[in-house]
């Protein structure tokens, strides 16, 4: 099997291709696969090209043009197409809460999300019942600030 491979050295860069688009599949980084392309662009110069030391180089700088010209390429337009989601605290923010206990400089409690959070306001009394804005998650306490509607108590 292995004088085959020496004797036809096309068909060793085909399978090293394969191999490489495979742990692509496992890496999805972009990388394997400019390699994998590397290695059928060797494949397909073996005519031209009979030493395997200049398959090596081909594929070498084949390889490394793609990663450093054509990955990046590639890398920012499937990034551009994947929309922006907002997460973990930085989804919490300029959310709407129900003031479920007075809410002072000190302390009180809000309903965010369906769930009972510690709460701070940033400015004077939010009365229980009213409504208020997240403008800060610190740790487990919702910094929040009052909506425009609504009058503060001093």
């Amino acid at each position: 099997m292995l004088d085959w491979f020496i004797a036809t050295p096309w068909a060793l860069w085909l399978v090293i291709a394969i191999l490489l688009a495979l742990i692509e599949v496992l890496s999805l980084d972009l990388v394997f696969l400019m390699f994998s392309v590397a290695a059928l662009v060797t494949s397909a110069s073996t005519p031209i090209n009979q030493t395997f030391i200049g398959q090596c180089i081909v594929f070498c700088v084949v390889g490394v043009l793609l990663v450093f010209i054509l990955r990046p390429r590639l890398l920012a337009r499937l990034n551009k197409n994947t929309p922006e989601n907002t997460t973990n605290v930085a989804a919490l923010l300029g959310q709407e809460v129900e003031v479920v206990q007075a809410v002072t400089a000190d302390g009180g409690l809000v309903r965010l999300e369906g769930d009972i959070w510690s709460a701070r306001s940033t400015l004077g009394t939010i009365p229980a019942g009213g409504k208020a804005r997240v403008v800060e998650i610190d740790g487990a306490t919702a910094i929040v600030g009052t909506i425009q509607e609504q009058p503060l108590l001093p």
